[in-house]
């Protein structure tokens, strides 16, 4: 039986590493990458192009962040002077990871250029 051929190969686009990085590695991949470069991250702003952990969020919140504000807003609104009991499950602490959310949330905020 003949084998099938092999597909090809696409060729790699001859742009900026950083802007082929943002659109097709894995951020596992690109974190990688950007350390074996030595990236000095103290210099200049931070970007999603110099800064894997910026680019991981923003691939998050663009995902579900419109979601979690609506959800969020929602639950505000149907709480009022309510208090919020969150479920117990094992090895996790969701009042605690919110509460370092939200203060780590707001010093981004302060920090937006």
């Amino acid at each position: 039986m003949p084998r099938p051929a092999k597909a090809m190969m696409p060729s790699t686009p001859k742009i900026v590493p950083e802007a082929y990085l943002t659109q097709t590695l894995a951020v596992g991949q690109l974190s990688r990458f950007f350390v074996d470069r030595g990236g000095n991250m103290s210099e200049g702003n931070l970007t999603i192009e110099n800064t894997p952990e910026l680019l991981m969020f923003m691939r998050l919140w663009m995902s579900s962040g419109p979601m979690v504000i609506t959800t969020v807003e929602g639950i505000c609104q149907i709480s009022s002077d309510q208090k919020i009991e969150l479920p117990e499950i094992q090895g996790r602490d969701f009042s605690g990871e919110l509460r370092t959310f939200y203060t780590a949330f707001g010093e981004l905020i302060e920090r937006l250029a």
